[in-house]
């Protein structure tokens, strides 16, 4: 919480670090959602960066063309990277493990 120097009340609409949750900020399409539709340079980059918790701007954008949005997605930050949540993450682990960066991208989901 950020206090005001002024009065010591809390200041509204200032989130600090520790208490910032991506789930609970981005209304969009997952990761899952969008994968038929990203192009496979933009699979291929996420496969080989599963461990990945802040997409950068250029992997963001390729999310904003596959979704057909034209303004930002909402969790963007001032830098154009998109947080991602533990939902998103476990797809993208799911599909590293299911083929690896250089391996032919599976069509769907991973196997349950």
């Amino acid at each position: 919480m950020i206090l005001s120097p002024m009065t010591a009340a809390p200041v509204r609409g200032f989130r600090t670090l520790n208490t910032f949750r991506p789930e609970e900020t981005m209304n969009r399409a997952s990761i899952e959602d969008l994968w038929s539709r990203l192009d496979p340079t933009t699979q291929e980059w996420l496969r080989a960066n599963p461990g990945s918790a802040i997409l950068p701007r250029t992997v963001t954008e390729a999310l904003l063309q596959a979704s057909g949005r034209h303004e930002d997605l909402e969790g963007t930050d001032r830098n154009g990277q998109l947080p991602l949540s533990a939902r998103d993450r476990a797809f993208i682990q799911a599909m590293a493990e299911a083929a690896p960066a250089g391996h032919p991208v599976p069509p769907g989901a991973p196997p349950a």
